[in-house]
């Protein structure tokens, strides 16, 4: 995990320690919060490349 995505991710994370168990626990509900915005996010990025390119097609612009 690089650095970037640690720090992305902090919101998401709840550290529960229960006794002894110092093994960090994730909610259900952060998860599916964190997995959503990691969808869009990606979404966003593949559709922003293909209208890129798109575009410069359009323009008569684009040079592979």
């Amino acid at each position: 995990m690089t650095l970037e995505l640690a720090e992305f991710g902090k919101p998401f994370i709840t550290s529960i320690v229960n006794g002894s168990d110092i093994v960090p626990t994730l909610s259900a509900c952060s998860v599916h919060d964190f997995i959503d915005i990691i969808v869009e996010v990606t979404t966003y990025n593949i559709l922003s490349k293909y209208l890129f390119v798109l575009v410069r097609l359009i323009s008569h612009d684009y040079m592979p």
